[in-house]
């Protein structure tokens, strides 16, 4: 089995005033971005996660950082 070699951390802490972040293996920052969020009903109370929207940022980060490891905030 071959090594890998991680170079790339993509961190993810989830929800609506969670965040995304890539760092390197040696904890410099490369990009923090909000988690995406849009109105979840027509009165503007209430955000929720704007999954496409979260889906094509994270795709453009894995791609732009060949060796790059995800790491997820467990929430209960």
């Amino acid at each position: 089995m071959e090594a890998h070699t991680v170079t790339r951390i993509l961190g993810i802490d989830p929800g609506v005033s969670g965040a995304v972040s890539l760092i390197t293996a040696s904890a410099r920052f490369i990009a923090v971005h909000d988690i995406p969020t849009m109105l979840a009903n027509k009165t503007g109370e209430k955000r929720q996660i704007n999954v496409a929207e979260l889906s094509r940022l994270l795709r453009t980060m894995i791609l732009e950082n060949p060796e790059v490891t995800c790491i997820m905030e467990r929430v209960t």
